[in-house]
């Protein structure tokens, strides 16, 4: 009788022993459940905090300088120009015409035009302009002096014809040293901006130099129409 009642109480201890363990087990689970837990929405709160600041650094730049850029996803990007033409609001290329000549000069020769008379460097021709718009005028040649005393070189742009009535550009005296001093191939660099008054086509822009003097290259013209 004694030894049945040691067994029970032999079992019964193994049992609380399992349970223990059992729910040791289970008390570790849970803990490590809560700590994933935690974890995961520690997880969350960052990638929360990234998208957040992602969607700032994303979402407007306005009024840094001039230009404001919008939707850098897919981005519009409005410039405000002012000169005195008035305000550009937004910028946008229409057409594009150039003139190159001579843009290998490995002798530094060519073309070697004179330039005593007026001579037209270069001329670009714009098929259909619309009023309002600007066309951004572009020019770099180089010129010669190959006499002993400094000379002075005209620089004008005419819009159509070669014509007083049609010069929108004129730059009358450029000074070009002597020889042997810096007077080999001097580049002349030329920028104008044309308004657009009313719409028109087949608009030429004609870029010419007159000086006691000789063209030389590379020489490029060009014209572009900016809405």
């Amino acid at each position: 009788m004694d030894s049945i009642l040691e067994s029970l109480i032999e079992i019964k201890k193994k049992q609380r022993t399992k349970i223990t363990t059992i729910l040791g087990d289970i008390q570790a689970q849970l803990q490590k459940q809560f700590q994933l837990q935690k974890q995961l929405q520690f997880q969350l709160q960052q990638q929360q905090q990234k998208q957040a600041q992602s969607q700032n650094d994303t979402d407007t730049i306005s009024n840094v300088g001039n230009p404001t850029l919008r939707n850098i996803g897919n981005p519009t990007v409005n410039v405000n120009v002012s000169g005195g033409f008035g305000d550009l609001e937004a910028g946008k290329l229409v057409e594009f015409k150039s003139f190159v000549q001579n843009s290998i000069n490995s002798t530094g020769l060519l073309p070697n035009t004179p330039l005593a008379a007026e001579t037209t460097v270069a001329q670009v021709t714009l098929d259909d302009v619309e009023a309002g718009n600007q066309v951004l005028l572009n020019g770099l040649f180089f010129v010669d002096n190959d006499n002993n005393a400094r000379e002075d070189l005209r620089v004008r742009i005419y819009k159509n014809a070669i014509a007083p009535a049609n010069l929108i550009y004129d730059a009358p005296s450029i000074e070009i040293d002597a020889e042997t001093r810096d007077d080999e191939n001097q580049p002349i660099p030329v920028l104008h901006v044309d308004q657009i008054g009313s719409d028109a086509t087949n608009v030429r822009y004609i870029l010419t130099a007159q000086g006691n003097l000789f063209l030389r290259g590379p020489i490029t013209f060009t014209a572009s129409e900016i809405r």
